[in-house]
């Protein structure tokens, strides 16, 4: 049997909200399984990471011109709440091998209310599903819980394999608040 080494953060001497290097985050994580508990964790430093993560409440918030890195080996586990947050403009990009290749919204702060806006949290979980590439396949699944999302514009999928699943009819909308305009739009070859 082969024991696996757990971290858990935060852990001394990280304090909230804690920043943390491309060293000593990748020295933590290496051949661990990473528990992100409590707190916001700034990026400061690009870097990828190749074990699984398992979100315990923590966010991820890379700086600016940072890109966190997620490799095929990691393992990405969180609930239906926010884990990533790009608000000072870095990104979250990779192939880490995801539930039934699907994402939430609500990862990048979506709150199915009817007043939270929900479009840069749309707009980052597809710039996500873009990029991403599971064996031969590229893209994945929107998941949307029950709630009503509200959005103030358009989305465009130009990118093949992109679903975007709901809860139900009556369970799941998108509320377009401002305007008309398409709610996606769907470019090129997809399926």
């Amino acid at each position: 049997m082969r024991c696996m080494q757990v971290v858990v953060l935060p852990e001394p001497p990280f304090s909230f909200p804690s920043t943390m290097t491309c060293g000593r985050f990748t020295a933590a994580a290496a051949g661990a399984v990473v528990y992100i508990g409590p707190g916001t964790y700034l990026l400061g430093t690009s870097f990828s990471l190749s074990t699984p993560l398992l979100f315990m409440g923590g966010i991820l918030k890379p700086a600016n011109g940072v890109t966190l890195t997620l490799t095929g080996n990691s393992d990405l586990d969180a609930p239906s709440y926010k884990i990533f947050d790009l608000s000072l403009g870095g990104v979250v990009a990779g192939n880490p091998r995801l539930k039934e290749n699907c994402v939430y919204s609500e990862w990048w702060g979506a709150i199915p209310n009817g007043s939270t806006d929900c479009t840069p949290s749309f707009t980052y979980a597809l710039a996500f599903l873009k990029q991403y590439i599971r064996g031969d396949r590229k893209g994945g699944t929107l998941q949307l819980l029950t709630g009503l999302y509200k959005v103030v514009s358009g989305f465009t999928i130009d990118f093949p394999s992109c679903h975007i699943q709901g809860r139900g009819k009556f369970a799941t909308t998108i509320n377009m608040t401002t305007g008309t305009y398409t709610l996606f739009s769907v470019v090129g070859s997809t399926d």
